[in-house]
């Protein structure tokens, strides 16, 4: 089982100590996501199911970070990406825009998330939200956290837009018991 993350790091699996540039962007993250929890934005951060995760990396296929999607207010997909794409904000604002369903809905992918803690996940605010936005990431990986500050500057540029933005930490690394094995990548 391998884990990815693009662009590829050196490494898989959590650094043994933050550089400079990724504690950088944590802190960003820290000081500005809760003041975008207010009002018509909230984030929460997740996890998939232990055994979820434990299915996916036993099938064989790599995990593939940072995954993203938007689904609308009937919990249609209309927006996917896998790896952080060059035109990543512009795609996401054309999905807004468009409202184009892909398939996929959240209800589909919502049993597979527990609040960090491990209780099940039940949110009725997602039904009011005009869109959710799923973002599968891991702490070590450096495109999960670029696309993070993306979605924050995209989601502080539509303040008519009521946005309910699920972090789900998606690490192999983190399960009890499980190893992931990771290549190494020039």
């Amino acid at each position: 089982m391998t884990a990815a993350c693009f662009p590829r790091p050196h490494h898989v699996g959590p650094p043994p100590m933050l550089s400079r540039p990724r504690w950088t962007a944590i802190l960003y993250l820290l000081l500005t996501l809760p003041a975008m929890a207010a009002d018509k934005t909230a984030y929460l951060s997740l996890k998939m199911k232990d055994e979820v995760l434990m299915k996916e990396m036993t099938s064989g296929k790599t995990i593939m970070l940072p995954e993203f999607g938007i689904y609308d207010t009937e919990g249609f997909r209309i927006y996917h990406s896998i790896g952080l794409p060059d035109s990543f904000q512009k795609d996401v604002q054309a999905a807004l825009a468009g409202n184009k369903r892909e398939d996929g809905k959240l209800s589909d992918i919502q049993a597979n998330m527990v609040h960090m803690d491990g209780s099940p996940f039940t949110d009725d605010s997602l039904k009011e939200a005009d869109f959710v936005f799923v973002e599968y990431w891991a702490e070590w990986c450096s495109a999960c956290l670029k696309q993070m500050k993306q979605v924050a500057d995209i989601i502080g540029n539509a303040p008519e837009r009521k946005i309910r933005w699920l972090k789900v930490e998606k690490d192999p690394a983190k399960l009890d018991g499980a190893g992931i094995t990771g290549e190494k990548h020039h």
